[in-house]
């Protein structure tokens, strides 16, 4: 009867060490299928990138034009982000959330690990300004690279297009 009651708490006590390494190699297994079945590419986050930029000098140049006054797109390097800015370098509402139009690589919900490695529009330094007609004050490029993947985003000085490579 003590040797029935004894088995019994074991059983009841837990589980045991080896029950417990089954599990844990089962949830490691699964995690690891997870996430590399979730797994972005570096190129997709620069495409995920690319759209966000074009959006916003599509969106720029549009404000200048329509509101005739300059706006710029200003890039950061350092903090891997830009902003949209009007002429006295307050940042303009984004139309959608009405919150400052500023997107951050660095952010969770924005394409991940994308770096700004650099943006050189001349005398403008890090800035892609458009006058007051929304013509570009003049042309430039944008440097991105993510996961080993770099992209060139090139903004042509008259028209203010971009194209990549």
């Amino acid at each position: 009867m003590t040797r029935d009651r004894t088995r019994r708490r074991r059983r009841e006590a837990g589980h045991t060490l080896l029950e417990m390494l089954v599990v844990l190699a089962i949830i490691g297994i699964l995690s690891g299928i997870a996430g590399v079945a979730s797994g972005v590419s570096g190129a997709q986050h620069l495409d995920m990138a690319e759209v966000q930029i074009r959006d916003a000098v599509e969106w720029a140049q549009a404000q200048a034009h329509s509101n005739r006054r300059p706006v710029a797109v200003v890039f950061d390097t350092v903090l891997d982000r830009f902003a949209l800015v009007d002429d006295t370098g307050a940042e303009l509402p984004d139309p959608l959330t009405h919150a400052s139009y500023e997107v951050s690589f660095r952010r969770p919900n924005q394409p991940r690990l994308v770096h700004v490695l650099s943006a050189d529009f001349g005398a403008a330094g890090h800035a892609l300004i458009f006058d007051a007609q929304g013509s570009p004050m003049t042309g430039g490029t944008i440097r991105l690279q993510a996961r080993g993947n770099s992209r060139v985003l090139t903004v042509d000085a008259a028209t203010g297009a971009l194209s990549s490579s």
